[in-house]
């Protein structure tokens, strides 16, 4: 059976090794949230892009519509 010192030794042990653990995790967790940020924000561009062009589509076929019917 360990003595004291050496439970208190492997308690202190597992208690830095979690520490570290948890420090990588936070660290990971930081990085992928910053990620996710930068990812988000070039997908807001593309939405508006394609926003705009699926707006500019149906404007540029009526002018060239009225534009055809005017020289006919």
């Amino acid at each position: 059976m360990p003595s004291g010192e050496e439970k208190i030794y492997y308690i202190t042990k597992s208690l830095d090794e979690q520490q570290v653990q948890i420090k990588d995790l936070y660290n990971l967790h930081h990085n992928c949230s910053k990620d996710v940020g930068i990812q988000l924000g070039k997908l807001d561009v593309k939405s508006g892009i394609w926003y705009a062009l699926a707006g500019a589509i149906p404007g540029i076929a009526a002018i060239l519509i009225m534009l055809l019917k005017g020289l006919l």
